[in-house]
């Protein structure tokens, strides 16, 4: 409500303590590691880097250290990268035998890049209990994307009880208002 965000999504993952809520694996704001990288983690496959208007994702794989963020504003892990479509080559990842795996609401990212190399960004909240590969099918279902985009990444952010949307344009979409979460998007 200070910021005047038009809506606010959930954050990636998170862990509990006594003390409160934090997020599950690295996080990093502005310079600053405010949580440590999770290299084992089979949720945790990439790390969202936000430097500029630009989204980037990065393997967990490919992760050297701290200093290969120093151009992100935002960088937090989350995943696992459900679906990424690059140049032609498609890789999926929809771990079906795991909680991840299993049906949950959802809320996931969307980086479309169009061949100028510029990226619409969807953040979707499924409120139904979807599987990944039910969610890859919907997003790939939307005929809009088709001959338009060069490559597409669906990254999950979270599923189940933390999944939370709030909106002061559509208030009719809101879900899970009430919940207490340590990260969230704020969007204008």
């Amino acid at each position: 409500e200070q910021k005047k965000f038009s809506a606010i999504i959930n954050g990636s993952y998170f862990a509990r303590t006594e003390g409160g809520n934090y997020h599950a694996g690295l996080l990093w704001l502005d310079g600053i590691r405010q949580t440590p990288f999770v290299s084992d983690d089979p949720q945790l496959t990439h790390i969202l880097c936000l430097a500029g208007w630009r989204i980037s994702l990065i393997e967990n794989t490919l992760y050297a250290s701290e200093d290969s963020l120093q151009s992100c504003t935002l960088a937090l892990q989350a995943g696992p990268l459900v679906y990424e479509s690059q140049d032609g080559l498609v890789r999926e990842n929809l771990v079906p035998k795991t909680y991840i795996g299993s049906a949950h609401t959802r809320t996931v990212l969307v980086v479309f890049t169009r061949p100028d190399n510029s990226q619409d960004v969807w953040f979707l909240t499924f409120y139904t209990k979807m599987t990944l590969a039910q969610v890859r099918d919907v997003v790939l279902s939307e005929t809009r994307f088709y001959d338009t985009y060069k490559n597409i990444q669906i990254l999950n952010l979270d599923g189940g009880s933390s999944v939370a949307y709030m909106s002061r344009t559509f208030p009719q979409l809101n879900f899970g208002t009430q919940k207490k979460l340590p990260i969230v998007f704020g969007i204008y």
